[in-house]
């Protein structure tokens, strides 16, 4: 028999189960926490704004909610802010505004893809995947 677990790597894997599910949150949200991190330190060493510090902080909260209670208005959130993001990352590569590095494009494609599978998988564990309720 052979041990999925060592099979499912990253980001990249089919959800064929509850525990597949429950695995991308986790995974999902470590890539947003990830993030997150980075642009603080980013942030810190280029002295921006404060007001800069309130878009990791929201992540982080919206990837909690996605990873301990598997919210599906919080991945739908992530979504959006890793649309914001790309749209701001190209808009500014295309018109010559200083982000025009491939890792920034990059980047903001990771983003996107990190939360369109944490979508999969909150609305995969709130219908094909979801528990039996146990107070029947």
């Amino acid at each position: 028999m052979t041990d999925q677990g060592n099979e499912k790597k990253g980001l990249f894997y089919k959800v064929e189960c509850r525990e597949d599910a429950l695995k991308l949150t986790k995974d999902t949200a470590n890539v947003w926490y990830i993030i997150s991190v980075i642009n603080v330190v980013f942030y810190s060493m280029s002295k921006v704004p404060a007001e800069f510090y309130v878009f990791p902080a929201l992540w982080v909260l919206m990837a909690t909610g996605v990873r301990l209670l598997h919210s599906r208005v919080a991945a739908v959130l992530l979504l959006v802010a890793a649309l914001w993001s790309c749209y701001a990352t190209f808009t500014m590569a295309t018109s010559g505004g200083g982000a025009s590095n491939i890792e920034g494009i990059l980047w903001s494609i990771a983003m996107l893809w990190a939360s369109v599978r944490a979508i999969e998988a909150t609305f995969l564990l709130t219908g094909q995947f979801a528990e039996p309720d146990q107070h029947r």
